[in-house]
């Protein structure tokens, strides 16, 4: 495969990006990410239901995050 530019954000139940976790052009293979629970300010986000977004050349994914304080 190839790589290309790659979004991965965190989102609120209401549909709102709390996180933008990456937005950059990335070679092909494995990468990995990891995510404080915190929003773009750096504040805590509270207990809940989030969901991380990866836009990716040919792909869109969403995965269900839960995040317990």
């Amino acid at each position: 495969g190839e790589g290309g530019e790659v979004r991965l954000a965190i989102y609120d139940a209401a549909g709102r990006r709390r996180r933008e976790l990456l937005h950059e052009s990335v070679s092909a293979g494995p990468t990995e990410l990891e995510w404080d629970g915190r929003d773009e300010a750096g504040r805590e986000l509270p207990s809940g239901t989030y969901f991380a977004q990866l836009v990716a050349p040919g792909l869109t994914r969403t995965e269900r995050v839960i995040v317990l304080r």
